[in-house]
């Protein structure tokens, strides 16, 4: 999962990663990565941070291009607290784009439900 927080002039990611271990959630299955493979927790994070690295010296219109073309939910209908929306996709800023049916808005840090 990926946790983001926005603070003044800060923004704070935190990525969980299932390697060893793959919470038992109800009606949502999980995985680990050492169902397929095992792999040293150096070796990953050196490949998390060049890959990072990567995307942050990208443009953003190809960093909001790639999020769409791996997003799951875009034009569906999702959760947001408790009222059904539709996920439209991501702003030129990073935030999730939500319609309630009548307008657009905008989310930071905040958790949706598939």
């Amino acid at each position: 999962g990926i946790l983001i927080e926005y603070s003044n002039n800060f923004v704070v990611i935190g990525i969980g990663i299932n390697v060893a271990h793959a919470p038992r959630l109800p009606g949502y299955p999980t995985i680990k990565i050492n169902d397929f493979t095992n792999v040293d927790l150096a070796d990953l994070f050196g490949e998390l941070i060049k890959k990072l690295d990567f995307w942050r010296g990208q443009d953003c219109e190809i960093v909001r291009k790639r999020w769409r073309d791996l997003a799951i939910g875009v034009n569906q209908k999702i959760k947001y607290r408790d009222q059904d929306m539709n996920l439209v996709g991501l702003s030129t800023n990073g935030a999730l784009i939500l319609n309630d049916g009548t307008h657009d808005i905008c989310v930071y840090g905040d958790e949706i439900m598939l």
